[in-house]
């Protein structure tokens, strides 16, 4: 082909004309096909008009891959029919292979012993399983690497042409991938460095010891154990670690011998997913061979799969992968990555996927703590020094976005940081202080929410709250918390806050998970009912009742699932008295009865909570004026105020 228009047929003619009275070779012919323009066209053209026109004179073969040498023949019709004859030059078996290293190496006067053959054995079977691998070139090149290890030994002049185990080279220097030492021992300190992630690093850790455990029971059970599948699923929103735990699991997998080279390939749909029909077998293939002897981690693997149209050529990557995931057993890994429900998803989508995924591990999101220490490590990754008063400013912004659905966990605090950043470069003492962060570089929760989402889920500013607003706030929920303690008389508080958070809760109280109680009795659930009602209560009582809040809806809904409970399931209506309204459908005039009989026992209730908040209306006053003071209480902040005399 010519770069030029209308070179092309001149030259390829001159090339035919040189070929007139012989044979003419065309090696890689498919190429001429897949050219973009009217170049590769116009040789086709050119040639078949030849071909014709030169019968008795000229015999041309066309050389290539079989699949692209067939794609090659259907490009122009004039091909198919001017071919008299097809050969299929099948791949070397591996004894050929071998047979073919022994010819060449005799011929330089080389023998080889049992272990150099069996290693080379090991080689050729490797390369025999990798498309387009070189046949007789790829024998050439472990030739070629075998004599520059040989070279390398030291050896005496009489073991020179000697091949032994040791002259072969790894598989890892034929394809000249150098993963440097394994470190087998190291597979918990491995994990060190990574903040939180503590059960999944715990999981990873025991699959690293079982793995290896395993290879080395395999050397010496007489019966092989049952083969390991090391396909992983990645489940976490965006930002919980899942690339950075994927390069440490490889780093892991390599040290343990569970993969050849230290290698991890990621990837997203548009990596695996051509634009046109035909396009995605071949690019995906592409991506898989690249990561022969690694680990494969494809990110938001969901995207492969989109529910809302089945011919998505996603599926066409899915069925790709799976073939090689089943081919490629022992010479890929492959991790699937993305957010939690779309990833079972995902799974559905294809009875294959399912089937060959070995472990799933599911990732949390960071707790403001450790968001913060990641704030922490790449502060000092850019030589950034943390004033002394800055963490409560920080924990403040972290707090609250870590409660925001699909906040962004660490990539969060890269958007943070940055901010920061900007923030601190105008700040007047920049020069004397260029390298610490001080209070007044952190963006406040409003600027963050600004910069970081569009709102449209109208999260709640703190800054937004008003004082009359905020004590409202205390008020319901210190309502809930000072009932509890009367009735529980546990002290299993955690927290009471009235800091609005980003899911959109202005205030909440917090308790450790009881223990649930075996047999529970009308007494116990209505206890639970007026613990409930205790927030609007407490309103009702301190505000007066035309102030109540609408942010009681909640408690309500709740109060109304627990009575339909006591009545339909557990059998406690003095109306149906030993009947279960489960097990009767009730007439209008008994719905009627059960409905007042709700009302009535809602109402005592109702008072009854409030006769005992006004009661304790001292204690109540003493913890509501710690609490506006400092917006979040602990539980052991609050055990000590209520025991205080």
């Amino acid at each position: 082909m010519h770069h030029f228009l209308g070179q092309t047929p001149l030259k390829t003619g001159r090339v035919i004309n040189s070929a007139l009275g012989g044979v003419l070779f065309v090696d890689e012919a498919y190429s001429l096909a897949q050219s973009q323009g009217a170049t590769g066209a116009e040789v086709i053209s050119t040639l078949i008009k030849a071909m014709e026109d030169n019968k008795g004179n000229l015999v041309v073969i066309f050389a290539g891959y079989s699949k692209e040498m067939q794609e090659f023949i259907r490009a122009n019709s004039g091909i198919q029919s001017r071919i008299g004859y097809t050969f299929e030059f099948a791949d070397y078996t591996e004894d050929e292979l071998f047979d073919i290293f022994k010819l060449k190496s005799d011929k330089i006067g080389f023998t080889i012993d049992a272990g150099a053959e069996k290693r080379l054995r090991e080689i050729i079977n490797f390369g025999r399983n990798r498309k387009n691998f070189g046949n007789g070139r790829y024998v050439d090149n472990i030739l070629q690497k075998t004599l520059t290890k040989q070279a390398s030994l030291d050896l005496k002049d009489k073991d020179i042409l000697k091949l032994t185990e040791k002259s072969i080279p790894t598989i890892e220097e034929i394809m000249t991938q150098s993963s440097g030492e394994r470190n087998p021992d190291k597979i918990s300190e491995l994990f060190d460095e990574i903040v939180g992630m503590e059960n999944v690093k715990k999981e990873i850790i025991a699959l690293g010891k079982y793995a290896q455990f395993r290879n080395k029971l395999s050397k010496n059970a007489e019966n092989s154990l049952p083969e390991m599948r090391l396909h992983m699923l990645f489940n976490g929103d965006a930002g919980t670690g899942k690339t950075t735990m994927a390069r440490k699991v490889t780093e892991m997998l390599y040290n343990i011998g569970c993969i050849r080279i230290n290698k991890l390939v990621e990837v997203e749909r548009k990596d695996l997913v051509g634009e046109y029909l035909g396009e995605t077998a071949p690019k995906t293939e592409k991506v898989i061979e690249s990561a022969l002897g690694g680990v494969l981690f494809i990110d938001e693997a969901y995207s492969l799969t989109p529910k809302d149209n089945p011919r998505d050529f996603g599926h066409e990557a899915i069925s790709t992968l799976i073939k090689a995931m089943e081919d490629h057993r022992d010479e890929l890994v492959v991790i699937f990555a993305g957010y939690t429900k779309e990833m079972k998803d995902f799974v559905n989508s294809n009875s294959g996927i399912a089937s060959r995924i070995g472990y799933t591990f599911e990732f949390e999101n960071y707790k403001d703590e450790e968001l913060y220490k990641i704030f922490e490590i790449k502060c000092k990754k850019y030589s950034l020094k943390i004033n002394n008063n800055v963490k409560d400013k920080i924990m403040e912004v972290l707090k609250y976005f870590s409660s925001v659905e699909n906040f962004g966990n660490g990539r969060f605090v890269d958007k943070l940081l940055q901010e920061i950043l900007v923030k601190h470069s105008m700040n007047e003492n920049l020069d004397e202080n260029i390298n610490i962060i001080m209070v007044e570089d952190i963006p406040s929760i409003k600027e963050m929410v600004e910069k970081t989402f569009s709102n449209d889920d109208n999260l709640v500013i703190p800054a937004d709250i008003d004082k009359e607003t905020r004590r409202k706030i205390a008020i319901h929920e210190l309502g809930h918390a000072i009932i509890h303690y009367i009735y529980k008389g546990e002290t299993n508080l955690k927290i009471i806050t009235v800091v609005p958070e980003g899911t959109g809760a202005l205030g909440y109280v917090l308790h450790t998970i009881p223990k649930s109680k075996v047999i529970y009795t009308k007494r116990d659930y209505l206890d639970d009912i007026e613990e409930l009602l205790a927030g609007r209560a407490a309103e009702d009582m301190f505000l007066g009742v035309e102030n109540v809040s609408s942010g009681c809806w909640n408690d309500l809904e709740k109060v109304a699932y627990k009575i339909n409970y006591i009545f339909q399931d557990a059998g406690m209506s003095e109306t149906l008295g030993l009947l279960s309204a489960k097990n009767i459908k009730p007439s209008l005039e008994m719905e009627q009865k059960l409905d007042a009989e709700k009302k009535k026992l809602l109402d005592s209730c109702y008072e009854n909570v409030k006769g005992v908040l006004k009661t304790n209306k001292k204690m109540f006053d003493k913890v509501l004026d710690v609490l506006m003071e400092k917006g979040t209480i602990t539980g052991e902040e609050f055990t000590k105020l209520v025991k205080e005399k």
